[in-house]
């Protein structure tokens, strides 16, 4: 499953630089080949007749899992070729465990679903995965459309509830009474800080039991995600888009893997929406200078504009950008300054060093040598981690004797499984 999120993370920043020409050939490659290498791995958790689970066979597949899959190999799509196989085997396992109500449900409890799903929200979550495929039956689409109209009160939902059905049922149900109705409700919700900037929260955890900023966070992007899919945003999405942008981290992310992919999901849907016609004039001013103006139309829109404000980097100035004209264009303010690091304080929170050593250093061929592979947790480090990996390389010339691994995985409860990828090992 972590390995599906970053998979996941580069697809959607190689959406993201697709509708916006922004990045660079450099990242556009490095993206690339994470994705290939993620892809890769990700199919490895591909259960016996179709689906996904966090640690693949012999663990049975998981409703929501497998739904989270689809959709992301719908992003994935834009860029790579997915192997239809994997996705149609992924499509028949849900199909064959909807319920005879139209609804999904699990029981399933891991490491990583923290939460009771109830059948509402995994029924969201998997009409949301098939639909969006494109490749859903219809009659099991109907279904469950039916099911979530008739188990769903509006009034009492949870929000981040609320956000996920809108979009299941703008995918699956577009212009129908109960789409229209969750959308109203869902916009009725939205919530305004003191900055103007408009945001979505919710009283129930999420899929990873987050709360707080993460919840708000998760929220947020998939009530934006519901907008894009309309026909016409509506205009607070703009504000909206301004708040998740916000809750960006120091390090990149939104407060968490699900929070960074969902956010993600809500730009590139915002970044595609805005890749219509343009034509206007663009005025930038620091105070009531000009220090850029241009135009810009269909000739010239893929084009990106870098305005330095260095000479006002001792000032506190007003800044303005000023559109004359029609169409949507996107900006990036961004500021960088140098700060001395201090090793000492690089860690936060729970982390893990690891250590290899070997029994013999010098060998001649045919001769073993034994790896002692030291884990340590340290900084904050105060108990066990949520499912550590770690990556152990095969050195170059040598087969690996997985004995000892095999004898762990039977005997120490801390070893759950392992892997071999290449020239490298992944113990669980």
């Amino acid at each position: 499953e972590p390995m599906m999120n970053s998979t996941w993370i580069n697809a959607l920043i190689l959406d993201y630089m697709g509708w916006t020409d922004a990045g660079s050939p450099e990242l556009e490659s490095m993206a690339l080949a994470n994705l290939d290498d993620g892809v890769q791995q990700s199919i490895t958790f591909e259960c016996t007749g179709g689906g996904f689970t966090w640690f693949g066979d012999p663990d049975p597949a998981h409703p929501i899992l497998s739904a989270f899959a689809l959709l992301m190999f719908e992003d994935i799509k834009v860029n790579k070729e997915v192997d239809e196989g994997l996705v149609q085997r992924a499509l028949s396992f849900l199909e064959g465990e909807q319920q005879p109500n139209g609804s999904w449900d699990t029981t399933q409890h891991t490491k990583n679903q923290v939460i009771e799903w109830d059948q509402l929200r995994t029924t969201c979550i998997v009409a949301n995965g098939l639909a969006a495929n494109g490749d859903g039956d219809a009659g099991r689409l109907g279904s469950a459309v039916a099911f979530i109209d008739t188990e769903m009160n509006l009034e009492e939902a949870d929000t981040y509830t609320l956000a996920m059905c809108a979009n299941a049922l703008l995918e699956a149900a577009p212009g129908e009474a109960v789409t229209d109705a969750t959308m109203a409700e869902l916009l009725d919700r939205a919530q305004t800080d003191e900055q103007g900037l408009v945001y979505w929260d919710s009283d129930f955890p999420g899929v990873s039991n987050a709360g707080g900023e993460v919840i708000l966070v998760e929220t947020t992007a998939l009530a934006l995600q519901a907008m894009f899919n309309m026909d016409a945003p509506p205009a607070l999405s703009a504000d909206a888009l301004k708040f998740l942008a916000s809750k960006k981290s120091p390090d990149g992310n939104f407060r968490s893997t699900q929070g960074t992919i969902q956010a993600m999901r809500a730009f590139v849907a915002a970044a595609k929406f805005a890749a219509g016609s343009i034509d206007a004039d663009i005025v930038v001013r620091a105070g009531d200078e000009v220090v850029f103006e241009t135009h810009i139309d269909e000739n010239n829109r893929e084009v990106v504009h870098l305005i330095s404000l260095s000479a006002y980097a001792d000032e506190d100035i007003d800044l303005s950008i000023e559109v004359i004209g029609e169409g949507k264009l996107y900006y990036a303010l961004a500021s960088q300054h140098y700060m001395p690091w201090d090793p000492a304080t690089r860690r936060v929170g729970p982390n893990m060093d690891v250590e290899v050593t070997y029994s013999e250093t010098e060998l001649t061929t045919e001769e073993s040598t034994s790896a002692q592979v030291t884990v340590v947790g340290i900084g904050g480090a105060v108990g066990p981690g949520d499912m550590p990996m770690v990556d152990v390389g095969i050195l170059a010339g040598f087969d690996a004797d997985l004995s000892e691994l095999d004898h762990l995985v039977l005997t120490d409860a801390n070893v759950a499984r392992y892997e071999i990828k290449g020239e490298r090992i992944w113990i669980y």
